[in-house]
């Protein structure tokens, strides 16, 4: 079985409905979120979307900033806001590394 994350993710097309509070992926999977989670979620699959493609375009980009994937301090490090300070949660002005260590945090707290 296939949790929320993944399909939020990895999907189809994310759209979110605010005045239902809904965010749905291919026009057919319904989640009840609240508006400004669904709306942070579409924006890190568009992000996640973008930095893919970019790895695709140049394979070899680093995502993990050391060469290696840690998982550990991927999971724990703190995200950039979009200003550049750390401690934030928005997506917007994130880098590579720090897109995947939310992607890493969402993943493995299922």
């Amino acid at each position: 079985m296939v949790g929320g994350y993944p399909l939020l993710l990895f999907a189809g097309k994310v759209s979110v409905s605010h005045e239902q509070g809904t965010i749905c992926v291919d026009g057919w999977i319904e989640f009840k979120a609240p508006v400004r989670v669904a709306v942070l979620f579409k924006e890190l699959r568009g992000e996640l979307d973008k930095l893919l493609m970019e790895k695709i375009e140049r394979p070899e980009m680093d995502l993990f900033g050391g060469g290696t994937p840690e998982g550990q301090n991927a999971a724990t490090s703190s995200p950039t806001t979009s200003d550049g300070t750390e401690g934030g949660s928005s997506v917007v002005g994130a880098g590579a590394k720090d897109v995947v260590s939310m992607i890493v945090r969402l993943l493995t707290s299922e």
